[in-house]
């Protein structure tokens, strides 16, 4: 069978021009379009960013104002005349009360800032270096609340907090507060609370907890500040060989501080 060849009219061969001017006009308006929804989307991103940039910007200025009233505050709680004030040198207590001006500021204004926490702790200790034990206690329970996960002023507040009860002579909350320091992780202080829990019981008459106490500061932490003066209290509560001996691996069970009593 004989190959037929195509012929191809003049009038096809006409067509085909206006075919591909309308193919090429196709194209061209897919990627107009595609154009217009490419800047769209740009203009998105853009819109996007300028807002994440404006809120970046306005939690930084937070954060610097915060940072700046909060550091007049520790230069008042530490005694100090900030820099630019004039006049007479304030009293101790006068020193006190305008940190805690300060420092409650921070907290009305930036609660949200990273300032916010440190704050919230020294203006418990400015209450409670104004024997203002009642606010001392409240401004460190709402550290607590606010701040569950920092281990490490959480182990400070609760030390604070034992000593507003030990200054309100209420020793049950004062070992309470003491021994939540232990269950904290990240916490620091531990020595420093078992050496106070073992002053607190030397104090209630109880000798063999007190005896523990400083013990288990030989044991765990042989490189503390307060290993000399748990070995001094060892000597004194009459165990004459002060060395590591094995303890107990339990935890004490989490507890609850609870609400400051008015002293009788």
């Amino acid at each position: 069978m004989a190959y037929k060849i195509r012929v191809v009219t003049r009038k096809q061969q006409l067509k085909k021009p206006d075919e591909f001017i309308s193919a090429v006009d196709w194209l061209g308006e897919k990627i107009r379009e595609q154009a217009k929804l490419l800047w769209a989307v740009l203009a998105v991103v853009l819109v996007i960013g300028a807002g994440i940039g404006a809120y970046v910007f306005h939690q930084q200025q937070q954060e610097a104002r915060a940072a700046a009233l909060a550091f007049q505050g520790l230069q008042y709680y530490r005694q100090q005349v900030p820099g630019g004030e004039l006049g007479a040198a304030l009293s101790k207590e006068e020193n006190y009360k305008k940190a805690v001006e300060q420092f409650e500021k921070v907290l009305q204004d930036f609660p949200q800032t990273p300032t916010a926490p440190i704050a919230q702790y020294y203006l418990g200790n400015a209450y409670l270096e104004l024997k203002d034990f009642e606010s001392a206690a409240a401004a460190y329970r709402a550290f607590l609340e606010k701040n569950p996960k920092n281990d490490i002023l959480a182990g400070l507040t609760y030390q604070r907090l034992g000593y507003v009860f030990l200054a309100k002579d209420s020793f049950q909350e004062a070992s309470l507060a003491f021994e939540s320091i232990d269950r904290l992780a990240g916490a620091l202080n531990k020595d420093e609370a078992d050496y106070e829990l073992g002053r607190l019981d030397e104090t209630l008459g109880k000798k063999e907890e007190a005896i523990t106490r400083y013990q288990e500061i030989v044991n765990r932490f042989p490189e503390s500040l307060f290993l000399a003066e748990a070995q001094k209290r060892l000597s004194a509560l009459g165990v004459a060989d002060v060395k590591p001996v094995p303890l107990s691996q339990e935890k004490p069970a989490p507890v609850e501080v609870p609400a400051p009593t008015e002293k009788k």
